[in-house]
């Protein structure tokens, strides 16, 4: 059944500090193109998803000013720059680039991504966009990923004023959690939608955090495919592996653990992906990260890329794989039958390989002591620095193990 995540939108129009503004609450999904009426009003908008930069984006153009509040911060990442830093470049770069097998391998999503997360700071500002109110505590890939990156020329103009959140409404005057307080004309809450499974017997829940690799729920017939969301990526690539996942497992090809089992592991997994992105929205259920995640499924598939067999048999092959930006055909390369197309797909990509180059050369050695700083800083900032301040209304600090998920069943 495909039921679909966004039909049902999570009106918090009757939620403090909303509910006592006077003037008209949207909700995004009530917002398709910029409305006509929106021109020359003062805007404020609330949350920091792509939904919300893409309207930012279009209601800047005919609005007098809009106000954007992100409670949690945000990074912001383009999608395409004109070249990666120090790196020569004929034509732009995809930011996917950096999603290649040999950067996770020399600075992993899963860890701190020493290198990375030092580059972007570096080359696009603080936590990817140098706004004040928005930076966060997040380190790099652990807070959901904005990727919406036309709007942040407005907010540099100062046609779009960065907040950090709404403290109180008193009729049309916004009161910002910064002191400041402006009249506004229109709210735009982006707040995303509710998980509703209507079809469902009452107390039974769509909820990623209670079924096994955010998949399999008590019931094993039913399988909740396209639920989990990547912090970077995109849904599609994580459903694909999940669907063979299931598929196996409704065939009978691969069996599931016992229930016990099942929820201890679904247990240390929600246990650990709430850690890890503790800087974030708890709204956000399912958030992980796609690399990480799509090689647990694989394993249990059984097709996680044997590289070191390819790299063996086929050097050039093997290159290019492990090179290539992240792309879901390369869960296909143990069968040979499928490497025409596979390698058709990752000579699209060709051009951009040669940065694969310097970072193996340049960065491997000192990539150790960057990732050393990199825990050493993230240990001093959250044991210390940071419970000295108040933490955001709506961000969630789970006190869970720092501990991987269950990669297999006992």
């Amino acid at each position: 059944m495909s039921s679909g995540v966004h039909q049902h939108p999570n009106d918090v129009s009757g939620d403090a500090p909303f509910n006592r503004f006077e003037g008209p609450i949207l909700h995004s999904a009530a917002v398709k193109e910029a409305p006509p009426d929106l021109a020359g009003k003062t805007v404020v908008m609330w949350g920091g998803g792509e939904s919300a930069s893409d309207i930012a984006f279009q209601i800047s153009k005919t609005a007098a000013r809009i106000y954007w509040c992100i409670p949690n911060g945000q990074w912001f990442v383009p999608k395409v720059v004109n070249r990666w830093w120090p790196f020569p470049s004929k034509r732009p770069k995809v930011g996917d680039q950096a999603s290649s097998r040999v950067r996770l391998l020399l600075s992993p999503t899963r860890g701190f991504s020493p290198f990375i997360n030092q580059f972007l700071q570096f080359s696009l500002g603080f936590n990817g966009h140098g706004q004040e109110a928005w930076r966060t505590h997040a380190p790099y890939h652990q807070s959901f990923f904005n990727k919406s990156y036309e709007v942040m020329p407005q907010v540099k103009s100062g046609k779009i004023v960065a907040k950090r959140d709404i403290e109180r409404c008193e009729g049309n005057r916004i009161y910002f959690t910064d002191g400041s307080a402006v009249r506004a004309d229109v709210m735009v809450t982006c707040s995303g939608y509710k998980l509703v499974a209507p079809f469902f017997e009452p107390g039974m829940k769509a909820d990623p955090q209670q079924c096994y690799k955010y998949l399999f729920g008590t019931e094993p017939s039913v399988a909740f495919v396209g639920f989990v969301r990547p912090v970077i990526g995109s849904i599609p690539a994580i459903a694909e592996l999940q669907s063979r996942y299931a598929a196996m497992v409704f065939a009978g090809r691969r069996a599931l653990p016992p229930l016990a089992d099942r929820e201890r592991i679904t247990r240390a997994d929600a246990a650990f992906w709430n850690h890890r992105f503790r800087f974030t929205s708890r709204r956000l259920r399912g958030l992980v990260d796609m690399p990480y995640y799509n090689d647990q499924l694989a394993r249990l598939i059984g097709c996680r890329p044997r590289f070191w067999k390819l790299l063996f048999t086929a050097p050039r092959k093997w290159w290019w794989a492990v090179s290539s930006p992240w792309n879901g055909c390369q869960f296909w390369l143990n069968d040979e039958s499928h490497h025409e197309r596979i390698f058709a797909t990752f000579a699209r990509y060709r051009f951009n390989q040669a940065s694969e180059v310097y970072i193996l050369l340049a960065l491997a050695p000192i990539l150790p002591f960057v990732g050393l700083i990199s825990r050493i800083r993230l240990f001093i900032n959250e044991h210390f620095v940071w419970r000295k301040q108040s933490a955001p209304r709506s961000v969630v600090c789970a006190a869970a193990a720092d501990r991987r998920p269950a990669e297999r069943a006992a």
